[in-house]
Formats: C-alpha cells, structure tokens, sequence
C-alpha cells in the first residue's frame, strides 16, 4: 500500500473522530439548554405562584393604611377625600384646596391626627366657631340630633357651622314673614346663605 492511500486513511479516521465529537458535543448543549430551560420555567412558575399568594395580603395592608375623609364648608373644593394613617387635618384641608378667604381655623385643631369617617365642616371667620365632627360605625353624627330649623331658637342655629348671631336672626326672620320651611333646600332664600352653607348644613338640619 502506497503512503498516500495510507495517508488518506489515517485522514479519513480522524475526520470520523472528529465529526463524532462534534454531534456528541450539539447533542449534549441541546439537552443542556432544555434542561436549564425547564428549571428557569419551573422557578417561574413557583416565584409567580408565590406572587399570587402574596397579593391578598398586600391588598388588606393597604386598605389599613387609607383613610376616607368628608370636609364641608369654607374650603375651595368640598368633597370625599382619601388619606393616609398619620396624616393631620391640615393635610386634608389643603387637599381640599384650603381655606377661602373668609375662613377662620382658630377653632379647628389643624394638628390633630385623621380618623377613617371623620367629617370635618370649616365655617366662616363671621359666623362663630368651627365645627368638627367624627361619625361612628353607623355614619351617625356623634353631636345632637339634627337641628329643627322650624322651630329652633338663635343660640340653637348658632351651634350650626357657618351660622353667626345675624345669620340666625335671618332665619328667624325670614321663617316669621313666610311661615315654616317645607325642605331643607328652602335655607337658601335666608339672605347670606347660598348653595355652599347648604351643603354644609345638610346633613345637620331639618324641618320636623
């Protein structure tokens, strides 16, 4: 046998070996990938798992630490606010757009801590102190009832907010001259009383 045809056969096997390794080695990194790939898949599905779990719990925190906050009055913006645990009535009068140009907080504990179904109702500098109230579990207003505006005598009006001295004689008035309310709505025709003490009253007063 001639060298080169021994050459060429001894070529040949180490092509063979070569190529041999060379599936061997594809073969072995596909397995390995899709091996690696079902664990990543598998730890997925655990994390999102555990995720789904956790969601539930964060929710509940959450809702604890959110406060729902009714302010009436003289401020620009009445309405529903939400709030945070820890945060003061100052906070959420300055949410409301703060106070308009006739208000007067030196009756308001601006300092103190919210509470979940607090109302606070800010009245006018002219018309005696401000009021705050907090509501119970019910939504029942934790002062006296509501105030009969039929029959209600001027320091009685005077407890309402936003009702000085003159505003209550104007009740008075106005009931003596046109006999008694038949709605609560009816409050707007007493001179100085329009559309915005309405809303802060609402809830306070009634006609029987």
């Amino acid at each position: 046998m001639s060298i080169s045809k021994l050459w060429f056969n001894e070529y040949k096997k180490r092509i063979a070996i070569v190529v041999g390794i060379l599936i061997i080695g594809i073969v072995a990194l596909v397995f390995s990938r899709e091996s690696s790939n079902e664990v990543i898949s598998q730890e997925w599905e655990l994390e999102k798992a555990g995720n789904e779990n956790l969601e539930p719990e964060v929710g509940i925190l959450e809702n604890d630490l959110h406060f729902i906050i009714d302010v009436k009055g003289n401020v620009r913006s009445p309405g529903i606010y939400e709030a945070e645990e820890g945060e003061r009535v100052l906070d959420v009068i300055m949410r409301a757009g703060g106070f308009i140009d006739e208000s007067d907080a030196a009756f308001l504990n601006l300092a103190e801590k919210l509470r979940d179904e607090m109302v606070i109702v800010v009245g006018g500098s002219d018309d005696g102190p401000l009021q705050q109230l907090s509501q119970d579990a019910t939504g029942a207003s934790s002062g006296t009832d509501k105030i009969n505006i039929n029959v209600a005598t001027d320091s009685e009006l005077q407890t309402l907010p936003g009702i000085g001295p003159s505003k209550a004689q104007s009740i008075v008035t106005y009931r003596e001259e046109n006999g008694a309310f038949q709605s609560v709505e009816d409050i707007v025709y007493v001179s100085g009383i329009g559309e915005k003490s309405l809303e802060s009253l609402r809830d306070l007063i009634d006609i029987k």
